[in-house]
């Protein structure tokens, strides 16, 4: 089980960018998946616990792909909800029971629920979801809570774990969140600027990530021993720092590891992914994960791995992109069906002797080191 692939024996297998402006989008958390079509069709699959796949079915995984909205021109997740922007401004969202965003009160809601009106953008992580609204605003809803408010004049938003980040007109970037990503003077609960001439932004876990007008990357947020900030060293970095990857046209963030796009369609990632299971319970609540050790590993500082591919995203232990020809590809952990190819990875909990100690048993092992098909009904 415990299986680690080198960059060498993936770096001639595919070639990918990240989605454009407009196009077809792909979004990942936890151990789901979705997927905004051309047609304005969101598809989604995995885990499934708190209807945050496909709120109408009450299976704990969804294999293979459902449609579960029509109508959207963005899509985001957290790890146990989701949420599409329709193309006109109304903000939707499902799954998220028992005290994630949005709180539908149970694990199958029955349907998408309206969250918000007047959006034109969205971002989530973990129990938080975050928008800008036509009048500047940014909106962000955590934990089931009342909407606060921040800014007056923002474009895009990006959640992180205990951390929010948007990008204004000018191009300032603010922060607000825990400070443990902050140099030290900054001050808790107030919006702080940390960077300017910028032209977007992204987040996700303990990571947020910046592109410069000048198309540089900054990179702040926990490095860790993964190497998710694609800089060498395990240190948190709390002013954004170059992580050496230029002229970029798009980034993804993930728990774990992260890629960008640049000018000319190269695509370098870093971080890794884990060989990763989960057990939930009757409610959906997490009361059990095990790493079985590094799955993939692309190490500590970019490599240049793939060009042309239209989207990518990572979730918590796994990948997913969309070729330029239509063709959706997964890779990483599969325990509930987050590939989207029909299979998953069975396993079972062996109690120990205490209460609280367990080990996974794993029966079948579908994980995977190279991209899959994901089945998407055409």
């Amino acid at each position: 089980m415990k299986r680690t692939f080198t960059l060498a024996a993936l770096a001639a297998l595919l070639t990918f960018c990240l989605c454009a402006a407009g196009e077809s989008m792909l979004a990942a958390s936890g151990s789901h998946a979705l997927y905004l079509d051309e047609s304005g069709r969101v598809w989604a699959w995995g885990s499934n616990h708190r209807g945050e796949s496909v709120p109408t079915d009450a299976a704990a995984w969804v294999s293979v792909p459902q449609q579960v909205f029509e109508g959207a021109k963005q899509i985001a997740c957290g790890r146990q909800f989701s949420c599409a922007l329709g193309e006109d401004g109304t903000l939707w969202s499902w799954g998220g029971a028992h005290g994630e965003t949005p709180d539908t009160g149970s694990a199958t809601a029955g349907a998408p629920a309206l969250l918000l009106k007047d959006v034109t953008q969205v971002s989530a992580c973990e129990d938080a979801c975050a928008c800008v609204l036509s009048d500047g605003r940014v909106a962000y809803l955590s934990g089931g809570e009342a909407a606060q408010y921040f800014g007056t004049d923002a474009v895009k938003t990006a959640c992180g774990a205990n951390f929010m980040i948007w990008l204004d007109s000018a191009g300032d970037v603010y922060f607000i969140g825990n400070t443990d990503y902050l140099p030290s003077d900054a001050a808790a609960e107030t919006p702080a600027k940390i960077a300017s001439a910028c032209a977007d932004i992204y987040a996700d876990g303990q990571t947020g990530a910046l592109v410069l007008n000048s198309g540089e990357m900054r990179v702040f947020g926990a490095s860790g021993s993964e190497g998710r900030l694609g800089i060498d060293t395990n240190e948190w970095i709390r002013s954004p720092a170059a992580n050496g990857v230029k002229n970029v046209r798009a980034g993804v963030c993930g728990v774990s590891a992260s890629g960008a796009i640049d000018a000319d369609g190269a695509f370098y990632a870093w971080g890794t992914l884990y060989s990763y299971f989960t057990a939930f319970d009757e409610r959906g609540e997490m009361y059990f994960s095990e790493s079985g050790g590094t799955l993939i590993n692309y190490g500590k500082t970019p490599i240049k791995l793939y060009d042309g591919v239209k989207c990518a995203a990572f979730g918590e232990a796994f990948g997913v992109l969309e070729l330029n020809d239509g063709t959706l590809l997964s890779w990483g952990s599969n325990e509930w069906g987050q590939l989207g190819n029909g299979f998953n990875t069975s396993f079972e909990l062996i109690a120990g002797e205490d209460e609280d100690d367990y080990e996974i048993d794993v029966t079948e092992n579908y994980q995977a080191v190279f991209p899959l098909q994901v089945k998407i009904p055409r």
